[in-house]
């Protein structure tokens, strides 16, 4: 790559990409800036994100980075990502994030390796929801336990991927 060439070029008629990470400490309720063990299948946690690149009109991929002290490929966690758009000057940020995926999340087995750090399956949220500027109030839950007990498993969250195509600014 030549001195001064951007990490990324955009070519005439293909789709641009780029994944906005959302670490776990931007989410209310979180333990660590670094991690959040579940405790239950009824908690969750939320933060409001903002993607000025984001194209309106996109998909978004949702994957939830995550582990499991278990090591037992039998065990499975399966995450949900609920979400609504949020409107600077016309939305509460009290708006609950209530809409679901459109594609949710598939069921994640553990891995083999205790702890070892895994990357859920693709969740969609199809475009058209969002206007220019809106910002996206995200919920994430496990409301889905598979031969894990939240309260004695060590289930951690580390944070949400969003791949969306970009516009340019």
């Amino acid at each position: 790559m030549k001195s001064g060439t951007p990490p990324h070029q955009t070519y005439p008629g293909v789709a641009d990409s780029e994944i906005h990470w959302v670490p776990i400490g931007l989410f209310a309720g979180a333990e660590s800036a670094a991690s959040h063990r579940f405790t239950s299948t009824t908690e969750y946690l939320e933060t409001i994100v903002s993607i000025p690149r984001l194209y309106v009109g996109g998909r978004i991929l949702v994957r939830v980075l995550w582990s499991v002290d278990t090591g037992s490929t039998a065990d499975s966690v399966t995450w949900r990502v609920r979400y609504a758009p949020i409107s600077p000057e016309a939305d509460a940020v009290t708006t609950a994030a209530t809409t679901a995926l459109e594609t949710t999340i598939a069921d994640d087995a553990a891995l083999a390796t205790a702890s070892a750090l895994q990357r859920s399956p693709d969740g969609v949220l199809n475009g058209g929801d969002f206007a220019d500027g809106d910002l996206i109030k995200l919920r994430l839950d496990m409301p889905t336990l598979t031969s894990l007990t939240a309260t004695t498993d060590a289930i951690h969250a580390y944070g949400v991927e969003l791949k969306f195509t970009r516009k340019e600014l």
